[in-house]
């Protein structure tokens, strides 16, 4: 009959726009956003249905209304917080419905770089190290599969801090006059939320941030003395 029709049609509306993996929703806002209002309901209501199956309450009614609104009108890379600790984050190209992570568990504490020549894990895929070179051109002994910074001997205030962003970062790298806080280095580059809390900041002895890995760091090799020893950071991730 027509309402089995539209069911049909509903369910191969709902699979062009969501998809879920290990207990994550993911909607993708460029199809969502072209689908009719009604739709859009429908759509949020089955996430909603979906990820309060096995929980001991039920989502609010007025959820919809709210995340309709948010997902097509509110700021990219902000979230909402929803009943029995489930959280919506919204990205430039996706929406994502998830449970929140134990902040304790997330939370890893500062690392200290205190020797050179070793590796020093930084989480089950990824690690740094801080190495010597006796040569002008270091670069020349970074991997492709590394991310690495070059510090001149003069330019080096041990220990290095290794940890993740606190509010309030800062920091100078090549081509900037100034500072910049490390949060709009985020929105420039569009990061994701999820991977701005796991981005790895490294300061010196002084506070000073050198590198914010992956994204940004500053320039702390200008020398060309041949007798001035060279140290190379480097950070490797294992690819997925």
């Amino acid at each position: 009959d027509l309402l089995e029709i539209s069911r049909d049609w509903i369910q191969l509306d709902y699979k062009k726009a969501v998809s879920q993996l290990e207990g994550k929703w993911y909607l993708e806002r460029g199809i969502f956003i072209n689908y009719s209002q009604a739709l859009q309901r429908t759509i949020l209501k089955e996430i909603l249905h979906d990820i309060y199956l096995q929980e001991e309450v039920m989502y609010k009614t007025n959820y919809i209304s709210i995340l309709q609104d948010w997902i097509q009108t509110g700021d990219v890379n902000t979230s909402l917080d929803l009943l029995n600790d489930f959280t919506v984050e919204k990205e430039y190209n996706r929406v994502i419905f998830s449970k929140k992570e134990d902040v304790n568990s997330s939370k890893t504490d500062p690392i200290v770089i205190k020797e050179t020549n070793q590796w020093i894990p930084l989480s089950d895929n990824e690690k740094i190290g801080l190495f010597e070179v006796e040569e002008v051109n270091a670069n020349k002994r970074i991997s492709s599969k590394e991310d690495a910074l070059v510090i001149d001997e003069n330019e080096l205030n041990f220990p290095l801090i290794v940890r993740h962003r606190e509010d309030g970062d800062r920091m100078r790298y090549a081509g900037l006059n100034g500072t910049k806080k490390i949060k709009d280095i985020f929105i420039d580059e569009k990061v994701p939320l999820k991977e701005r809390d796991h981005a790895w900041v490294v300061e010196d002895a002084t506070g000073k941030i050198l590198w914010l890995v992956t994204y940004r760091k500053m320039n702390l090799s200008r020398t060309q003395e041949t007798d001035k020893l060279t140290y190379i950071l480097k950070y490797y991730k294992e690819q997925d």
